[in-house]
């Protein structure tokens, strides 16, 4: 009698999603949207950013690196009960185990491509506050600097008007 090998089982690529978050309405429906996304794909990680805008390292001195620290468990706690929150009022099914958060210093563009790039990220989702053409040229815009450095596909997330 010859034994067979047993049948593989193909791997399960997971499908990595980052988020970048503001607190503000366009971040909102971002975010719901990177939720709504991965829920319908299963084994879906969503990464969840707040950047705060600025170096740490090029901070005043009087900021020790024990108040830098302080400042982001503060930033990652908020960042986690705005995350819980979102999914109790929106009532999302989707597994809290599979959504990481991630707070960090600098240009939040430049480190959400470079999170994308780390975690291997099939997608990233931005909200954009619609600025006009000529506002967007002299601000700039991270959801434009995203999508021309971004390492896989970039969704913008247009604000809904408000009623």
């Amino acid at each position: 009698m010859t034994s067979k090998e047993p049948k593989r089982l193909p791997s399960v690529k997971v499908y990595e999603v980052v988020v970048g978050v503001d607190y503000s309405s366009p971040s909102e429906q971002a975010l719901q949207t990177a939720l709504d996304m991965a829920r319908r794909r299963s084994g879906s990680h969503i990464h969840v950013v707040a950047i705060a805008e600025g170096y740490a390292p090029n901070m005043s001195e009087d900021l020790t690196a024990d108040a830098k620290a302080a400042f982001l468990a503060e930033a990652k706690a908020t960042l986690e009960a705005y995350v819980d929150q979102e999914l109790a009022r929106r009532q999302n099914l989707f597994n809290r185990r599979s959504i990481f958060t991630i707070v960090d210093f600098g240009d939040p563009a430049d480190r959400l491509v470079e999170i994308a790039k780390e975690v291997g990220a099939n997608l990233i989702v931005v909200g954009t506050h619609g600025k006009g053409a000529v506002e967007q040229m002299l601000l700039g815009s991270v959801s434009q600097k995203v999508l021309r450095h971004a390492p896989c596909s970039v969704l913008v997330v247009r604000a809904e008007p408000e009623a």
